[in-house]
């Protein structure tokens, strides 16, 4: 079950997971009324985002590497910032974080800044 929060797709429109705007603790989709001119930015960036938090999730759980899954998310993570560049650049940051429940997790966790 999504978090509260979560940026999702939906018909091809922006959003996010709300159980605070749904009935009986049921989520329902709020559009965003901004990020039309995004929408290939996060379905790329969902992608990258759902197949990390399986790969952490599976790896943490089972405490068994999983090669496919980590080729996989490193073949979406490429081509996303071949199209957009990497995570931590201003834009994308701005972008990533407007995904409440899992932004920040994506972008400290498949990215390290200068320095870090």
């Amino acid at each position: 079950m999504p978090k509260e929060g979560t940026l999702i797709i939906n018909d091809n429109r922006v959003g996010f997971v709300s159980y605070l705007a749904g009935e009986n603790n049921k989520p329902v989709f709020l559009p965003s009324l901004y990020e039309k001119k995004d929408v290939g930015f996060y379905q790329q960036y969902t992608a990258v985002r759902d197949e990390y938090l399986m790969l952490a999730n599976k790896e943490a759980n089972k405490n068994v590497e999983y090669p496919e899954l980590r080729k996989q998310l490193n073949e979406s993570y490429d081509a996303l910032v071949k199209g957009y560049g990497i995570f931590n650049s201003s834009t994308n940051k701005q972008r990533i974080l407007k995904d409440e429940a899992f932004g920040f997790i994506v972008l400290s966790s498949l990215e390290r800044k200068e320095g870090d």
